[in-house]
């Protein structure tokens, strides 16, 4: 049996979502919330992009394609209290970080998800944004619940020996895949040697890296009728 805080970083803390991003959720605007959204912590993807992908990917994968496909969903979460948040939970929650409970963890007995118990689900989803977004809503709870507990620090979130551990991992996992299952999408003379970096500097390549090229690699999988995983 296991507890798994899945949801809790979006429904207490507000995923975290930077304040413009925010803002355009609250305003409903469409356009900007889809502009937000991508290009949150992916500086220079586009550029990355033309580097990463092969000529017929970057064509069919094109930025416009993208907005079109994100504004369609963004929609769908407008006018709620938290419409943000109403995004990332039923997108990025449930599409990807759901694969670590009921995926990976799947094989236990017993997975509890107390954040996904349908009353705190829904209270928390119908928190407006302006309680969640300074990131305190979960430590002032917390507070309140267990005052003798107050002076207890919470778990240090980076270990600079095991971050680089990690790294290396990712580094090694990466090289091997683009390596044995090559994709038509990714140009592996561009990956290989970000791989070989992030290994030797022990530091996890940008954040978008990793999954997209994942992604790739599923999409060929997929088209091909190869077992994605």
């Amino acid at each position: 049996m296991v507890y798994d805080g899945i949801a809790d970083d979006t429904l207490t803390q507000s995923w975290p979502m930077p304040a413009a991003m925010a803002d355009v959720f609250e305003r409903q605007d469409v356009d900007g919330a889809t502009q937000q959204l991508l290009q949150h912590e992916v500086h220079g993807l586009e550029q990355a992009l033309d580097n990463l992908l092969t000529a017929p990917a970057r064509r069919r994968f094109s930025y416009a394609l993208a907005t079109e496909r994100l504004k369609t969903e963004v929609v769908r979460h407008m006018g709620g209290p938290n419409a943000g948040n109403a995004f990332v939970f039923w997108n990025r929650t449930r599409r990807e970080v759901a694969w670590a409970p009921y995926g990976l963890l799947g094989f236990l007995p017993k997975v509890f998800a107390p954040f996904l118990d349908p009353d705190v689900f829904d209270f928390l989803m119908s928190l407006p944004v302006a309680l969640v977004l300074d990131r305190q809503f979960q430590v002032e709870a917390l507070s309140r619940a267990y005052p003798a507990s107050v002076t207890v620090p919470f778990e240090l979130q980076h270990d600079d020996a095991e971050d680089a551990r990690y790294a290396r991992s990712v580094a090694t996992d990466l090289a091997r895949m683009v390596v044995l299952k090559p994709s038509p999408f990714v140009r592996r003379r561009y990956v290989l040697p970000r791989a070989a970096a992030a290994w030797l500097k022990g530091r996890v390549a940008p954040v978008w890296f990793m999954p997209l090229i994942v992604w790739l690699q599923q999409v060929s999988a997929v088209s091909d009728g190869r077992d994605p995983i």
